[in-house]
């Protein structure tokens, strides 16, 4: 088994794609506009982190789900660069 991809769902793909570019010296593999949502890769070794539009997760969680919001608490989750 392999660990390919993390995925983080965020309101402005290409802001935060420019942000991790810039704080870490990471290199986009791709941006794609696919219907109504935007979809993008960082080349960051064998595993890949992406970042989707918010819309895409509303597609996907129709059950729900709690968006990543600056004015709440934030989501748990940690990437490590090493």
């Amino acid at each position: 088994m392999k660990f390919g991809y993390t995925v983080i769902w965020v309101d402005d793909v290409i802001k935060t794609v420019e942000f991790y570019e810039k704080a870490f010296g990471i290199v986009r593999r791709a941006i794609k506009e696919q219907n109504q949502f935007t979809w993008a890769e960082m080349e960051t070794g064998e595993t890949t982190i992406a970042f989707s539009s918010i819309n895409e997760a509303q597609s996907l969680f129709h059950q729900g789900f709690h968006a990543n919001d600056i004015i709440q608490a934030p989501a748990l989750i940690h990437i490590s660069f090493i």
